[in-house]
């Protein structure tokens, strides 16, 4: 399924062979094969905390990533020669919570239990706001 929304990628000197859009359903599984196979075990702070090395942080992340998915903003980048998505960016919207409030990764991270991604999202909050 196609979405109405397009991503101007005409500034990439290889825009031509990629193909961008907003994820769907469809590509929510490889999307998370995607971090699974090179942003957790390569992004400098997932790699610090060894987010990789620890099956049960990854489920936690992507928990957060599923949650995430249902905003509707996150985008792909599929080859267009294989079909395959070579890169994802899960989006999240959210605004700043009021005082004494939580955020929504606050209330993500509450049902967290692995030191690795409460790490991960420990420093998502302190930088975000």
């Amino acid at each position: 399924m196609s979405t109405p929304y397009t991503i101007d990628a005409t500034h990439l000197d290889n825009a031509k062979d990629f193909e961008f859009s907003l994820m769907t359903a469809e590509y929510l599984e490889e999307s998370l094969a995607v971090l699974r196979e090179s942003f957790f075990p390569h992004e400098a702070v997932h790699k610090v905390l060894g987010m990789s090395k620890n099956p049960l942080a990854v489920e936690e992340e992507e928990k957060l990533c599923r949650k995430t998915f249902e905003d509707g903003v996150s985008v792909i980048a599929r080859e267009k020669a294989s079909g395959k998505i070579v890169t994802v960016a899960f989006c999240k919207m959210q605004e700043k919570p009021k005082p004494g409030e939580q955020g929504a990764f606050d209330e993500i991270a509450a049902s967290f239990k692995q030191p690795e991604s409460l790490g991960v999202m420990d420093f998502m909050i302190q930088v975000i706001w």
